[in-house]
């Protein structure tokens, strides 16, 4: 078999999470780097940060996939020695190619937004076939952004978020704690713009990573309860998922490539448990 290169890996990410799917804003594909270049091995992770290059590095390998990009925002600048240009600097000197798998990634069959719901119902008692997808993708009706399903009993929204904790590993914050509910939305990282949505698909709880205070507000003053886990705490599996994914793949067409998953710490700590 052929040296691999990133265009080949560009290709196997993009049957599973076709790139189309990313929403207008996102910044996804190849951000740094050549298609052209080798892969002499792949680090996944949910960020690109020094700790994730220096993983690279020391594994000699020359592809870093994140779920989340880097020059998000418009860049007015690269500094060696600042901020995402210090990383940027240090992924061309090392001569690592750099993909970001974003919400393509959320939304796609098989994605972070799916496997956010599964681990869910596992972890609250809730019917995994029972799981829609809240806001369809137009390209792919069978991808978007969201899942909605039932729970197999009625609870209320503290007994869900208790539960949530012990399976996530993380302190949850719940709006209308003593709400009763029944059926469930989740949107991985930044969801609480879909307390709307949620609510018009019969939902009476939204479980997310992140959503502004206000967000919940009006959701609550609409009947529908809030569980926010932290954004990096709702997609922490995907970096995982990303290496399952590829490391089958390659497998299937017997390249040797050396695939391994970032450790994803919590970047918020509780202060009561310091």
């Amino acid at each position: 078999m052929n040296n691999i290169k990133v265009s080949n890996v560009l290709e196997i990410l993009n049957r599973a999470y076709p790139f189309s799917l990313a929403l207008e804003w996102d910044n996804v594909g190849l951000l740094v780097g050549s298609p052209q270049r080798e892969v002499t091995g792949i680090v996944t992770a949910l960020d690109l940060t020094d700790e994730v290059i220096d993983k690279a590095i020391e594994i000699n390998a020359s592809l870093i996939i994140t779920h989340h990009p880097i020059m998000f925002s418009p860049v007015r600048s690269i500094l060696a020695d600042e901020g995402e240009g210090k990383l940027i600097f240090r992924l061309i000197k090392s001569s690592i190619s750099l993909i970001a798998a974003h919400t393509n990634f959320d939304a796609a069959r098989g994605g972070v937004d799916e496997a956010f719901a599964k681990k869910i119902c596992n972890a609250v008692g809730a019917d995994i076939e029972s799981i829609e997808i809240m806001e369809k993708s137009p390209l792919d009706a069978s991808c978007g952004t969201g899942r909605i399903y039932s729970l197999n009993e009625k609870s209320t929204a503290l007994t869900v978020a208790k539960g949530l904790e012990t399976a996530f590993g993380a302190g949850a914050l719940v709006a209308l704690p003593e709400k009763e509910v029944s059926r469930v939305a989740s949107v991985c990282g930044s969801g609480g713009d879909y307390w709307d949505m949620a609510l018009k698909m019969g939902a009476d709880l939204i479980i997310t990573g992140e959503s502004s205070y206000h967000k919940a507000l009006d959701g609550a003053k609409m009947g529908i309860s809030t569980i926010v886990l932290g954004h990096d705490v709702s997609e922490a599996h995907a970096p995982g998922v990303l290496a399952d994914y590829l490391q089958n793949s390659l497998n299937s067409v017997q390249y040797k490539i050396r695939i391994e998953c970032a450790d994803v710490s919590p970047l918020f700590k509780s202060a009561a448990c310091r």
